[in-house]
C-alpha cells in the first residue's frame, strides 16, 4: 500500500523490473494537482478578496471538486490488483504490539510536555525540551517498529525525506545538547521553538501535496465558507432569506436608507422630470418661449422656495436639469442635499409601440442604463424613475404588453441598484377610457402582481425599492366618484398585491386636478386598515400647475408662485398623515389636468 502510494518501497522495485511502463503515484498525482492549482492562484493575483464575479466563482468551485475528485479517484483505479501483492507487506503481530506501546509513550510525553511544562517553559525550559524531544523519538521509534528498522531508515533518507528528516532530528539533537551538556536557558527556548517549528514542517511534508496541497485545501475551505454566507449564493440558489445589510460590495444599506427616507410620513416627491418638449407645453400655456434659460427659471422658483422643503423628500430631475444651476451658480443638486432632499433622475427614454398590438407600448431605454446610472450616482443622484405605460380597453392590456412592461420594470430595477440608485417603479395603467372603477381595480391588480412577479424573479431588492401607481379610479369618460371610494379600492389593490417588504408607495397624480389628488391621497390615509407602507405623493402637474400659472414667466410673480407651490407641498404633506382639510389654495386648483393620451 506504501508503494502505491508513494512510488517507493518493494511494489516499486518490481515495478521497475517489469517490461511494462511504470504508473505514476497517487501522491505524485496530488502533488502535480496541487502545484498546478497554486500556479494559477498565482497567475490571478491570489485568492485574496471575494469577488462577485458568479460564474467565475462556480467554475472555480467545480474544478477544484472536479480535479480533487479526479486525482484520488486515478489513485484508487490504481490500487494494486493482487490481494497477496497488498497483503505481504503488513506487519506482523509483534510489530504491532511494539508500534503501539512506542507510539502511545511518544504521544504520552508530548501531552506532558505540553501540559505540564510548556505553561512554566519560560521558568524551566529544559524540562519542557527534555520531555517533548524524547516524545517526538518515541513516535519515530514507533514507525522503525512498524515498517523495519531498514525499511524505515532508506524511507528517511531517501532523497526526497532528506531534508526534512534532517531538520526534524537536528532540531532534536540541538535541543538535547544545549539542554543537557550547555544547560543554557536561552538556547533552551530558542531550540525548543525551533523544534516545534521542524516538527510542524515535518508533519506538513507527510500531507499530500505539501505546502501546495495545504493551500490548496485551505484556500477551498475559504471559498467555501465565504460563499455559504454570502448573500450573492442566495440569489443564485434561488432563494432570499434575510440578508446583511451591512454589505458594502452591495451597498444594501445605503439603497434601504435611501427608500426609507424617501418615504418618510408626511412628506412626498416632487415631480420635475419633464423632459424638453413635455416643459414646452407647460410653458406654451402661460405664453414663455421654450428655451434653456427659461427652463432653468421655472425650476429655480420650484426648488428655491422658502419652506417647500420641510414637505419633500425627494425631487425627480431631468437630464438637463441634474447640470442646471441657480442664477448665483449653486448647482441644483447642491441646493437640494442642503435642504435635506434626495435628488433623483428619470433614466427612461420614452414608450415605442409593441408590433402586433393596438398601440399597446413598452417602455426603451436600457441600452446603456447601467453606464448612464453610474455617470448619474457620480453627478449626485440618488434614485431613478422608470414609467410603464399600459391602457384599459377592449382585450386590453393584453398579455404580451404587460409582460413586456413588467420585464422592462424588473431589468430597469436590478442595473439601478446594481449602481447605486433606489429604483422607483412606475406601471401607470391610463384613465383613458369608459371603465369603471371596478374595472380599473382589477387591471391594477393585475398588472401589479405580474410586476412584482418579474420583480422577485431578477432578484431586486424590494426593500431598496419605491412604487409609483396609478390611484385606482373610473375611465376618464366614467362617471366620477368620491375619494373615499377611491381611497378604498386603491388600499384594496395595493394590500392584495404589493409586498410589506417595500418602503413607500409615491402616487402619481394621472391627470386629476390638484385637490382631487390631495383630496384622494388623504383618503387612502385615513383608511384605518393595515398599511405596511408609507402611502404619499410623487406629482408633477398636480404640484406645479397652478404655480406655473401664477408665474406667467415673469420675475415680478415669482413670489406668489413659490407661495401657491408652498400650499401645495403643505396639502399634500397633510394628505399623506390624513389630516388634508380641503380648499388648499384657489379655484385654479380644482381645475382637470386630464389629457388624453398624455405623453411626455
Amino acid at each position: 500500500m506504501q508503494a502505491w502510494f508513494s512510488g517507493t518501497g518493494p511494489s516499486a522495485s518490481s515495478a521497475s523490473s517489469s517490461s511494462s511502463p511504470p504508473q505514476p503515484s497517487l501522491l505524485a498525482e496530488w502533488n502535480s494537482y496541487a502545484a498546478a492549482r497554486s500556479a494559477e492562484e498565482e497567475e490571478d493575483g491570489g485568492g485574496g478578496g471575494f469577488g462577485i464575479d458568479i460564474e467565475a466563482a462556480v467554475r472555480s468551485a467545480n474544478d477544484r471538486v472536479s480535479g480533487t475528485f479526479g486525482v484520488v479517484s486515478k489513485g484508487v483505479l490504481g490500487l494494486p490488483g493482487s490481494f497477496k501483492s497488498t497483503t505481504s507487506s503488513v506487519p506482523s503481530s509483534k510489530s504491532l504490539v511494539y508500534f503501539g506501546l512506542f507510539l502511545a509513550s511518544g504521544i504520552f510525553l508530548v501531552f506532558i510536555a505540553f501540559t505540564i511544562f510548556l505553561p512554566v517553559m519560560v521558568i524551566m525550559p529544559q524540562k519542557f525540551a527534555i520531555c517533548f524531544t524524547a516524545g517526538c523519538a518515541f513516535i519515530i521509534g514507533s514507525f522503525f517498529a512498524l515498517k523495519g528498522p531498514k525499511n524505515q531508515l532508506y524511507h528517511m533518507i531517501s532523497k526526497e525525506r532528506l531534508p526534512f528528516t534532517m531538520g526534524f532530528v537536528g532540531s532534536m539533537a540541538a535541543t538535547i545538547y544545549v539542554s543537557m551538556v550547555l544547560h543554557s536557558y536561552i538556547l533552551s527556548v530558542f531550540f525548543s521553538c525551533l523544534q516545534v517549528l521542524a516538527l510542524a514542517y515535518y508533519a506538513i511534508s507527510y500531507f499530500p501535496g505539501g505546502s501546495a496541497g495545504m493551500k490548496f485545501l485551505s484556500s477551498a475551505l475559504e471559498f467555501w465558507v465565504a460563499w455559504r454566507g454570502s448573500p450573492i449564493r442566495e440569489r443564485v440558489m434561488g432563494f432570499s432569506p434575510p440578508m446583511d445589510i451591512s454589505d458594502s460590495a452591495w451597498e444594501f444599506d445605503e439603497l434601504i436608507k435611501t427608500a426609507k427616507y424617501i418615504a418618510t410620513p408626511g412628506k412626498g416627491i416632487l415631480a420635475a422630470d419633464e423632459s424638453t418638449g413635455t416643459i414646452g407645453k407647460r410653458l406654451a400655456s402661460i405664453n414663455v418661449e421654450n428655451v434653456e434659460p427659461n427652463r432653468q427659471a421655472l425650476r429655480e422658483l420650484l426648488f428655491t422656495t422658502p419652506g417647500a422643503f420641510q414637505y419633500l423628500s425627494g425631487v425627480i430631475l431631468f437630464e438637463e436639469t441634474l447640470y442646471q444651476s441657480t442664477a448665483a451658480g449653486t448647482p441644483f443638486v447642491d441646493v437640494l442635499k442642503a435642504g435635506g432632499v434626495v435628488p433623483g433622475i428619470k433614466v427612461d427614454k420614452g414608450t415605442v409601440d409593441i408590433a402586433g398590438t393596438n398601440g399597446e407600448t413598452t417602455t426603451q431605454g436600457l441600452d446603456s442604463l447601467g453606464a448612464r446610472c453610474a455617470k448619474y450616482y457620480e453627478a449626485g443622484a440618488r434614485f431613478a424613475k422608470w414609467r410603464a405605460v399600459l391602457k384599459i380597453g377592449a382585450g386590453e392590456p393584453s398579455e404580451l404588453a404587460v409582460k413586456q412592461n413588467a420585464e422592462g420594470l424588473a431589468r430597469y430595477a436590478l442595473i439601478c441598484q446594481e449602481n447605486g440608485l433606489v429604483p422607483i417603479v412606475e406601471p401607470e395603467i391610463l384613465t383613458d377610457g369608459a371603465h369603471d372603477i371596478k374595472t380599473c381595480a382589477a387591471v391594477t391588480e393585475r398588472v401589479l402582481a405580474a410586476v412584482y412577479k418579474s420583480l422577485n424573479d431578477h432578484k431586486v431588492l424590494l426593500e431598496g425599492t419605491l412604487l409609483k401607481p396609478n390611484m385606482v379610479t373610473p375611465g376618464s369618460d366614467s362617471p366620477k366618484v368620491g375619494a373615499e371610494v377611491i381611497g378604498e379600492y386603491t388600499v384594496a389593490a395595493l394590500r392584495r398585491t404589493v409586498p410589506p417588504a417595500v418602503p413607500g408607495i409615491v402616487f402619481l397624480s394621472g391627470g386629476q386636478s390638484e385637490e382631487e389628488a390631495s383630496q384622494n391621497l388623504n383618503a387612502m390615509n385615513k383608511l384605518e386598515v393595515l398599511k405596511p407602507w408609507t402611502l404619499t405623493f410623487s406629482f408633477g402637474r398636480a404640484l406645479q400647475q397652478s404655480t406655473i400659472k401664477k408665474w406667467g414667466g415673469k420675475k415680478e410673480n415669482v413670489a406668489a408662485a413659490q407661495a401657491a407651490f408652498l400650499a401645495r407641498c403643505k396639502a399634500n404633506s397633510e394628505a399623506t398623515l390624513g389630516k388634508y382639510g380641503g380648499a388648499a389654495g384657489d379655484a385654479a386648483t380644482s381645475e382637470s389636468l386630464y389629457v388624453k393620451g398624455y405623453t411626455y
